[in-house]
């Protein structure tokens, strides 16, 4: 007898999809206003993890991250294991969020900038979003293929550069 095959848990539904990216495009607009231009030595480290547009990204210094308020994404991101009220940073499109606690850590800044790149190369906010939260949903937030990856390049240091931590 064969077992049941398994059946894929939607990623979410049309009415999260639809609020967790229009709170995406909301903390995206803020901190692309708000948010400082990457110094000389963030934006080698950005090339260097694959930042086709350094001159793009944005840091905006915040004492804890946000999330959606709609269940739908609470319930997901529980499941998967993502907390991002416990997270060091966050990356929406070229927004950088960093969190006060993690001002000057250079692997945080480089795990956020590959999450940039990795947002040119889906094309918008949209699809990186869809891709990322089917990836942790399927593979829990510590396992997701674009969190393995983006993991990969926090410690890989090529260059020598200090900036100040007031720079973040």
């Amino acid at each position: 007898m064969n077992p049941a095959p398994k059946t894929r848990t939607p990623v979410a539904s049309p009415y999260a999809m639809s609020a967790t990216l229009a709170w995406a495009m909301s903390v995206n607009a803020a901190a692309l206003a708000q948010g400082k231009p990457l110094s000389l030595c963030q934006a080698a480290d950005a090339l260097e993890v694959g930042v086709l547009r350094p001159d793009a990204v944005r840091i905006l210094r915040v004492p804890k991250l946000s999330q959606p308020d709609c269940p739908h994404f609470r319930s997901m991101a529980t499941q998967s294991g993502l907390d991002l009220g416990g997270s060091a940073g966050m990356a929406l499109g070229y927004a950088v969020l960093i969190c006060h606690s993690a001002l000057g850590d250079r692997r945080v800044l480089r795990h956020e900038l590959r999450h940039v790149a990795q947002f040119e190369q889906s094309g918008d906010l949209s699809r990186f979003l869809d891709l990322y939260l089917a990836q942790i949903v399927e593979h829990g937030y510590r396992d997701a293929p674009l969190e393995v990856d983006a993991h990969r390049y926090e410690g890989r240091l090529a260059n020598v550069c200090i900036d100040s931590p007031s720079s973040l």
